[in-house]
């Protein structure tokens, strides 16, 4: 075999090893990929009503549509060192997953400043009343009655975010022999009417009022008052090898709308709490 054969021969070879090495990496980023994706349960989804689907769009009735970006990479290794060392893999993929989790409870919440989007906890043209005392000096029966004021303004409210100090308030002061939390969801206008109402923390509330105090978000929650669509979840959309960089180059692409606000009657705040 003379010179040339023999550098054609390890060319082939180089770039079947990085093909290989490629495909391996392809498949562990979406393994590992999926499993977070089946689990992306941030506690947005237990606040508000979600869509996926639509595939990528141009615009949506009623929100702004944002489409997220990054690119991720993993040093150019042999294919034996990938095998054994999937931390080159999961500390980069790891990273970007929790961006793109902290994107959509932004969204979801306090939407995005610079782009001019609101969330649950802080839209200007949802009706926001304040107390006058903090829980902390109110009684059961006060807080109570702040409760039933919120459910009733929003006509069939049945969730509620609070910060979680005062969350941990609740919990632990008592009234009788149960918690005050438990006297608040079993003790409202509604729940007589036979409607559960759910009162759960989010670190979103504190300082969510008006001059920074801390907010209490009281809606009804339903697709046909608030919803937000990830038209795209998070996908990898392809995997090059950049051997300029020793460094294997996956980006991963995403789109969701805004928080979509149908009916602003069905949610208030009440500030000072």
């Amino acid at each position: 075999m003379d010179s040339l054969q023999l550098d054609t021969q390890r060319e082939d070879e180089r770039k079947a090893a990085i093909a290989t090495t490629t495909s391996l990496i392809c498949k562990e980023l979406d393994k590992k990929a999926s499993r977070f994706l089946i689990t992306l349960q941030g506690t947005w989804s237990r606040d508000i009503a979600l869509n996926i689907g639509d595939g990528w769009i141009d615009e949506k009735e009623g929100t702004e549509l944002f489409t997220f970006l990054r690119f991720l990479h993993v040093p150019m290794v042999s294919q034996d060192k990938i095998e054994n060392k999937m931390q080159i893999i999961d500390e980069p993929l790891n990273a970007l997953l929790s961006i793109y989790s902290e994107s959509i409870d932004e969204n979801v919440y306090v939407g995005y400043k610079e782009k001019g989007t609101f969330g649950l906890t802080n839209n200007p043209n949802v009706c926001a009343q304040t107390t006058q005392k903090a829980w902390a000096e109110k009684t059961p029966d006060e807080i109570l009655e702040d409760v039933n004021m919120a459910l009733t303004s929003t006509g069939t409210g049945n969730h509620i975010l609070i910060p979680f100090e005062q969350y941990g308030s609740l919990v632990s002061r008592k009234v009788g022999k149960v918690s005050l939390l438990t006297f608040l969801t079993e003790s409202n206008v509604f729940r007589k009417a036979g409607i559960d109402v759910n009162i759960f923390p989010s670190h979103w509330c504190m300082d969510a009022g008006v001059g920074g105090t801390d907010r209490m978000v009281t809606y009804s929650k339903h697709r046909d008052n608030f919803e937000f669509d990830i038209t795209v979840p998070l996908v990898r959309t392809i995997t090059q090898a950049n051997e300029n960089s020793y460094l294997y180059v996956s980006s991963y692409a995403a789109q969701h709308s805004s928080v979509n606000f149908k009916n602003l009657q069905a949610i208030s705040y009440l500030d000072g709490i």
